[in-house]
C-alpha cells in the first residue's frame, strides 16, 4: 500500500520519516523448543552467570569454578596492592548501586533458579545475555530486546527470562500520526534514530526513589525469543569511540548491520505509573545517559570526563556580537580542537558563581527567582522594546540584549570570548500558539510564535548550559498532536543531555493562582540532573498553606505608583467573596480569566483588579516595575505611556519568581554536586598518577641496578 510522506514541522522539510515496510529478517535456522536446564544446586564447570558483561550487576555473578593461582607479595608491591584495591572498590560500588526496594529480585513462590537454558534458535542463554523479543507478527522483526538478570522456571515448570528492556532509540514511545494528510506516518522520534543504538526501558511505581536498570522486572518466555545479540552499554558516543566499534557506523551493509551488528546501549528511558491504575502517569518522563557504573568497564568514561568534554566543544559562528560579561570576570585562555587536527585559542572569562541567562526573559518573572537563588544574570534576551526597558529598570541596562531569539541562535554576538556560555539557562519560549486560550484569529503570528522553538538546538550548541529549564503551556502536548514538542525533547537528546519533563500545579510552590505549566529541566552529558523540588505549600504534613488573594493583598505596599493603580471598571454590579482562597482560574494577558464576562474582580472594592494586585497574583514582589507602551519623538527620546493593556500583556506571560526560585535552588543543588564530583575526580585522578609515577621509576631503578647485557 502506497503511504503518504510523513509530516514534518511546517518550514523544516526533509526531517521527516515514514513507516513504510520493515525491512525483511534474515533466514535464520530456528530449532524446537529443546531446554538444557540446571537447577542452584547442579553445576557446570566452567561456567558462571553474564561472564561476558562485567559491569553491571556485578554481585549477580558468582566465582568461576576456574582454580586461582596463589600469589605472595611483598612490602615493596604497596603501591600495586592500592590500586588494585581501589580497582575492587569500584566493582563493589557499581554492584550496589542505590535503587528502590528490590522487589522485582524476589522469587515468587513456586518459581526456582536455573543456571541456563537453551534458546529456540540453539543459543545457549545465560545471566548477562541479551537476546531479541516482541517480534511483529506483520514484518516478522523483533522490536525490542532483553537484558537477562535472571533465568528462572514458573510454576509449571516453563523457564523464562526476567531482567529490563530494550528499543532502538528511535522506536521508545514511538507514535503514529492520529489525522490528516499524514495518518499513519510516524511523529518524530524522542531520540536521533541511530542504526544501532538502544535505550534501555523503565517502568517504576510513582513517586520510586534513585531508579536504576536494577528496578526492571519484565519478563519473556524463552520460547518466544530471537537470536542472542552482542550488546555493549556505553556513556560514550560514537565519536567518543573514534569509530573502533565494528557494526555501528562501519564494516556491513544497513540491512545486515542492523541485525547482525554489536548493538549499543547509551541511554535510559524511566517512566512512572500509578499503582492504584496500574496506568502510566501522564506527561512525566525521564530520559538519561547511562552511569558510569551501569556500562561495561571497557567502555566506561567518568562523568567528570564527559561533562569537561562538552564544555570545551565549541562552535564558532561568524559575525559579531555584543559581549555579555559581567565586569568582574576573570579571562583564561583554553585550547580547544579546530576540526582539522589542530587547535584553536579562545579566550573564555569566568566569574565567581553561577551565572545564567533568560532567553525570551518577558518582564523578568524567571530571571527575578533565578537570582533569589542565588545565580548571577549574565544577560537577558528579549526582542520587545517595552519589555526591554522593563528588564532595564529590574536587572540594569548591561544585561540585556534586545535581538530575535532566532537571529541569537544562528550568530556569534560575542566574538571569540565565549561569551553566550552559561551555568544555566532558562527559555520561555512564546506559548500563544499553544494556548487554549487563543481563538487563533492570526493563525500567521501563531506559526511565528511557535516555531520560535526551532531555534532550541542551535541555541544549546551555542550556551552550552550545564542546567536547562523550559516552560510551557499543557497545550503544548497537544498541538499539531505534540510533535514540537517532541521535536524539543529530540533536540536536547541529541546533544546528549538527560531531560525530565512533568506537568506541574505552580500553586504547590506557592503561586496564589490556578497555572498548569509544563517543565522541562535537562543537564549536559556527564551532569548531575536536578530533581523536580519539593511541594512548598499544600494540605500534607510539614507543608504551608496555599498561598491566597489575601495574603497577596497583604502584602501590597501604601506607596505605589499611580500607573500600577489603573484597573477595569465593573460593568454591572459588584458581588464581595471571601478572599481567604487561591484564584481559580488563569491568570492570562486579560487580568484573571481573559474574557469580560468572567473576568474575576476585587473581593471587597467595586472594580477589577488593579495592575499592582494582578503583578502579586502572577508572583512578582511589589518591588518590580513595569514600563507600558513608549512613544517615540522626532529626536528619537522615549517616552513611557504606561499603557494598562501592555502591563498586563507583561503580567500574564511571566514565569512566576517564586516557581522559578525553587526550580532554580535545584539546579544549584545539582551543580554544587557535580562540582564537588569534579573535585574528588582530579584528586583520584592526582594520587593515581602520582602511584604510577612511583612504580615506574622504581621498576626503572631497579632496571638500571640489573642491566641486561646481551653477548
Amino acid at each position: 500500500m502506497k503511504r503518504n510522506r510523513s509530516p514534518e514541522p511546517r518550514g523544516l522539510g526533509g526531517m521527516s520519516r515514514r513507516i513504510g515496510r520493515a525491512p525483511t529478517p534474515l533466514r535464520r535456522q530456528q530449532r524446537g523448543p529443546i531446554l538444557s536446564l540446571l537447577s542452584d544446586d547442579e553445576d557446570e564447570s566452567g561456567t558462571e552467570p553474564g561472564d561476558h558483561f562485567d559491569d553491571i550487576f556485578i554481585d549477580e555473578r558468582r566465582d568461576s569454578a576456574e582454580p586461582r593461582e596463589v600469589i605472595n607479595i611483598d612490602d615493596e608491591d604497596e603501591d600495586i596492592i592500592e590500586m588494585a584495591g581501589e580497582i575492587d572498590a569500584a566493582g563493589i560500588e557499581r554492584s550496589i548501586t542505590p535503587g528502590h526496594e528490590q522487589h522485582n529480585d524476589i522469587l515468587p513462590p513456586g518459581h526456582r533458579e536455573i543456571d541456563f537454558a537453551t534458546t529456540p534458535f540453539g543459543s545457549l542463554a545465560r545471566r548477562g545475555d541479551s537476546f531479541e523479543v516482541d517480534r511483529d507478527p506483520e514484518t516478522g522483526m523483533y522490536t525490542a530486546y532483553i537484558y537477562v538478570r535472571f533465568i528462572r522456571q514458573d510454576e509449571r515448570g516453563k523457564p523464562y527470562f526476567q531482567g529490563f528492556l530494550m528499543q532502538r532509540c528511535g522506536d521508545v514511545d514511538k507514535k503514529e500520526i492520529a489525522k490528516g494528510l499524514h495518518a499513519g506516518e510516524l511523529h518524530t522520534s524522542l531520540m536521533p534514530r541511530n542504526v544501532n543504538t538502544l535505550c534501555a526501558l523503565l517502568s517504576i511505581p510513582k513517586g520510586t526513589p534513585n531508579p536504576s536498570l536494577r528496578s526492571a522486572g519484565e519478563r519473556r518466555y524463552i520460547s518466544e525469543v530471537g537470536v542472542q545479540r552482542k550488546v555493549i552499554f556505553t556513556n560514550q558516543n560514537s565519536d567518543q569511540l573514534n569509530g573502533l566499534c565494528f557494526g555501528e557506523t562501519q564494516g556491513l551493509e544497513q540491512a545486515k548491520r542492523r541485525e547482525l551488528g554489536i548493538l549499543f546501549c547509551r541511554r535510559i528511558h524511566i517512566q512512572e505509573y500509578d499503582t492504584v491504575t496500574r496506568r502510566r502517569v501522564a506527561d512525566e518522563f525521564l530520559n538519561r545517559e547511562l552511569n558510569e557504573s551501569e556500562c561495561d568497564v571497557t567502555y566506561a568514561v567518568a562523568a567528570a570526563l564527559l561533562f569537561n568534554a562538552h564544555q570545551k566543544r565549541i562552535t564558532i559562528w561568524n559575525g559579531q556580537r555584543i559581549s555579555a560579561e559581567p565586569p568582574d570576570a576573570k579571562e583564561e585562555t583554553i585550547m580547544i580542537p579546530d576540526g582539522n587536527g589542530g587547535e584553536l585559542e579562545l579566550v573564555q572569562k569566568t566569574a565567581p558563581g553561577y551565572m545564567g541567562a533568560d532567553l525570551c526573559a518577558g518582564a523578568g518573572g524567571a530571571a527575578s527567582g533565578a537570582e533569589a537563588a542565588g545565580i548571577r544574570t549574565k544577560y537577558l534576551l528579549e526582542l520587545d522594546s517595552c519589555k526591554c526597558e522593563t528588564l532595564r529598570l529590574n536587572f540594569g541596562h548591561d544585561v540585556v540584549i534586545q535581538m530575535d531569539i532566532s537571529k541569537f541562535a544562528a550568530y556569534d554576538t560575542v566574538g571569540k570570548t565565549l561569551g553566550d556560555k552559561v551555568d544555566t539557562l532558562h527559555i520561555s519560549y512564546p506559548c500563544q500558539g499553544f494556548s487554549s486560550a487563543n481563538t487563533h484569529k492570526n493563525l500567521g503570528k501563531d506559526d511565528t510564535n511557535i516555531f520560535i522553538g526551532y531555534s532550541l538546538l542551535d541555541i544549546l550548541r551555542k550556551c552550552r548550559p550545564r542546567i536547562l529549564t523550559m516552560e510551557q503551556v499543557p497545550g503544548i502536548m497537544h498541538e499539531d498532536e505534540g510533535s514540537h514538542f517532541r521535536w524539543q525533547i529530540h533536540n536536547i537528546i541529541s546533544q546528549g543531555y538527560s531531560v525530565r519533563w512533568r506537568q506541574c500545579d505552580l500553586t504547590a510552590l506557592g503561586l496564589p493562582a490556578v497555572r498548569k505549566r509544563i517543565i522541562v529541566m535537562a543537564a549536559a552529558p556527564g551532569h548531575i540532573i536536578p530533581d523536580w523540588p519539593p511541594a512548598t505549600h499544600g494540605d500534607g504534613p510539614g507543608l504551608k498553606p496555599f498561598a491566597t488573594v489575601a495574603d497577596v493583598l497583604a502584602q501590597i505596599p501604601r506607596n505605589v505608583p499611580e500607573h500600577m493603580l489603573q484597573h477595569t471598571a465593573l460593568s454591572g454590579p459588584h458581588y464581595p467573596w471571601d478572599p481567604n482562597v487561591t484564584v481559580s482560574r488563569t491568570m492570562t494577558t486579560g487580568g484573571v480569566s481573559g474574557k469580560a464576562k468572567t473576568s474575576l474582580h476585587h473581593p471587597t472594592e467595586p472594580r477589577g483588579f488593579n495592575l499592582i494586585e494582578l503583578a502579586g497574583l502572577q508572583g512578582f514582589s511589589p518591588e518590580h516595575q513595569f514600563v507600558g507602551s513608549l512613544r517615540v519623538d522626532q529626536r528619537g527620546n522615549f517616552t513611557n505611556l504606561q499603557s494598562m493593556t501592555e502591563i498586563k500583556k507583561q503580567i500574564g506571560n511571566a514565569f512566576p519568581k517564586m516557581c522559578m526560585e525553587q526550580f532554580a535552588k535545584s539546579g544549584v543543588k545539582a551543580m554544587q554536586e557535580m562540582d564537588a564530583k569534579i573535585e574528588q575526580w582530579k584528586e583520584d585522578e592526582a594520587r593515581r598518577k602520582a602511584r604510577e609515577a612511583r612504580i615506574i621509576a622504581k621498576r626503572n631503578g631497579e632496571a638500571a641496578k640489573n642491566p641486561i647485557v646481551l653477548e
